[in-house]
């Protein structure tokens, strides 16, 4: 079965996230369930990718190297809102489809961070 495209680097950060601390490559493909496992050069490749593009951090580590988030699950999605509204020629109508579509619980909440 074939991912959707980013789908695997979402799964990636996700694991990423999850973990108490920073992970070796072996340690993020172990956080996979064993059916959906990729190999691990695919997660070398994935890892690397993320670290060119800023989003992963990659320490030394005595057996190779581990990796972090570089920003918290809530700032990394900030910062993706931010970018596809940047490519928006109507950021208004933009966001007021976004706003339109979410849930009363999610609009309560952006009504206090902006009131806040």
């Amino acid at each position: 079965m074939r991912r959707a495209r980013g789908a695997l680097e979402a799964d990636v950060m996700a694991a990423l996230w999850r973990a108490d601390g920073p992970l070796t490559s072996a340690e993020v493909r172990d956080a996979f369930p064993e059916a959906h496992r990729p190999a691990l050069t695919t997660i070398l490749t994935v890892l690397s990718r993320l670290e060119d593009k800023e989003r992963v951090i990659r320490e030394p580590h005595a057996s190779g190297a581990t990796f972090a988030p570089a920003a918290a699950e809530s700032a990394d999605a900030a910062e993706s809102m931010a970018h596809v509204l940047d490519g928006v020629a109507d950021r208004q109508a933009a966001l007021a489809r976004f706003a339109g579509a979410l849930a009363p619980e999610d609009v309560a909440a952006l009504r206090r961070a902006l009131d806040g």
